[in-house]
């Protein structure tokens, strides 16, 4: 009888063992050693699935990013109001980054390796291309409808709406303020000064 393939068990159990250790000793002071300790998985299994500490990273990256562009693909389908839409994705993406909170101290790192990595630098590039694409019909969508005003150019809109996001994502990460509070309050500013 063959044995059942437990990759699909592995792979997430793998990846939260690392996200955890990440988070606490820095990608950098992190050893595969560790992850395994933390995953309950030998060390030459986890490189069986990963060859490397930066593969773990860009699996965590694209799982992050998978998650978030589920969310993107129900946003783009729904035929609520742009505003709507657009209040929608934000409120989703705080709870999504409030599930995978563990993650957080290790974005910035990440970000940072983006500038030495092409990989990384390169699905960060087509998450935010995705981003202000799906943003730029959407917006497109709302001034048609006559929900938005007619003067807004909506590529510059959804550009400007993605650096807002980001931004309130930064200062809730660099301040005591609350990310839910720091978004919807951005976000909530933004979306009016939309409205036709």
């Amino acid at each position: 009888m063959p044995r059942p393939d437990v990759s699909d068990e592995r792979i997430p159990q793998i990846l939260d063992a690392a996200a955890y250790i990440f988070s606490q000793h820095g990608i950098d002071g992190a050893s595969m050693s560790q992850i395994a300790d933390a995953s309950d998985i030998s060390k030459a299994t986890i490189y069986h699935y990963f060859a490397s500490k930066d593969a773990l990273i860009l699996a965590l990256v694209r799982r992050l990013f998978d998650a978030d562009q589920s969310q993107l693909k129900h946003l783009i389908a729904d035929d609520a109001p742009a505003l709507d839409r657009l209040q929608i994705y934000s409120m989703n993406l705080v709870a999504l980054l409030e599930q995978n909170r563990v993650i957080a101290p290790m974005i910035a790192e990440i970000r940072a390796r983006a500038d030495r990595m092409e990989e990384i630098r390169s699905i960060v590039s087509d998450y935010f291309m995705g981003y202000i694409n799906a943003f730029t019909a959407i917006i497109q969508e709302g001034i048609e409808h006559g929900d938005l005003r007619g003067s807004v150019n909506a590529g510059e809109t959804a550009l400007a709406y993605v650096a807002l996001i980001e931004g309130a994502i930064l200062i809730a990460q660099h301040t005591d303020q609350p990310l839910e509070t720091v978004m919807a309050t951005s976000v909530d500013i933004f979306l009016t000064g939309l409205k036709r």
